[in-house]
């Protein structure tokens, strides 16, 4: 069977490095395939649920921004709603929307058909919208966001609940052998990372790559860790094999790295 080779490139997985500084900035997978994401932050209208008149807004958006400065901070549910077009080229492959953040919960429907809902203003949320578009078509979109619930953690703190659409919406298109983003929102993977007693750091990626194709699969995942300067670090690669319509966790520790600088609120990672 022939290995598959492509570019999985994610630029800025260092934020998920918290305790070490700019080291490492790429994950190459070898043997699965590309993704394509797409912001969708243009041409939305507004409106609160309970008034009828509608603005023009560009996310991220928030509707209490200057809460402080007219004294009317409010708490309900705020609607957004665009015509989103499904690229052409997108035909063939698996179709998500990811919400980085709506405070503090959301109802997503599409073409006046609910698919989705999410609890929580501080985590991603991804829906499937593979089977509900065309490519080449629009599609009406409609997220209602609601902060007016008491009991969503966190339950308080030194800041408002602002509500809205505050972080980016992405369209992503995904080929049949991906990440799967539902163990890592974020990216599709996790990274941990571990200070050892002789001072050494140890770096362990972790995460599940799925196949929804009707072909098995064989190839590799590759991790690649670059210095501030550009130069390798370290690399470590693991082989995946999957069935149609199968999956493949992988667990992959990198260990030995010295002279790794420590992140603090000095020496921050841009």
């Amino acid at each position: 069977m022939n290995r598959e080779k492509f570019h999985f490139l994610h630029s800025d997985i260092h934020r998920y490095c918290l305790l070490l500084l700019a080291c490492v900035s790429h994950i190459f997978c070898v043997g699965s395939a590309m993704r394509e994401l797409t912001t969708i932050n243009d041409g939305w209208r507004f409106s609160f649920a309970e008034d009828s008149c509608e603005i023009d807004v560009h996310l991220p958006h928030c509707w209490n921004i200057d809460a402080y400065d007219t004294a009317d901070y409010r708490r309900g549910v705020g609607k957004y709603s665009k015509k989103m077009e499904i690229p052409a080229r997108f035909a063939g492959k698996k179709i998500l929307m990811k919400i980085d953040g709506a405070a503090n919960s959301s109802v997503v429907s599409l073409d006046g058909k609910e698919v989705g809902r999410h609890v929580g203003g501080y985590s991603p949320q991804v829906v499937d919208i593979t089977d509900l578009v065309v490519p080449g078509k629009t599609a009406d979109i409609e997220i209602e966001v609601d902060n007016s619930s008491m009991g969503i953690p966190p339950l308080s703190g030194d800041f408002t609940f602002m509500g809205g659409l505050y972080r980016d919406v992405w369209l992503i298109a995904l080929d049949p052998v991906h990440l799967d983003l539902n163990e890592g929102p974020a990216s599709g993977f996790r990274v941990e990372t571990f200070k050892d007693h002789d001072g050494k750091w140890r770096l362990n990626v972790s995460g599940r790559v799925v196949n929804e194709s009707s072909k098995p699969f064989s190839g590799s995942l590759r991790v690649i860790l670059y210095g501030p300067d550009g130069k390798t670090v370290a690399a470590e690669e693991e082989f995946l094999g999957m069935a149609p319509s199968g999956n493949d966790r992988f667990s992959m520790e990198i260990g030995g790295l010295a002279g790794m600088e420590e992140w603090t609120p000095e020496t921050p990672v841009s």
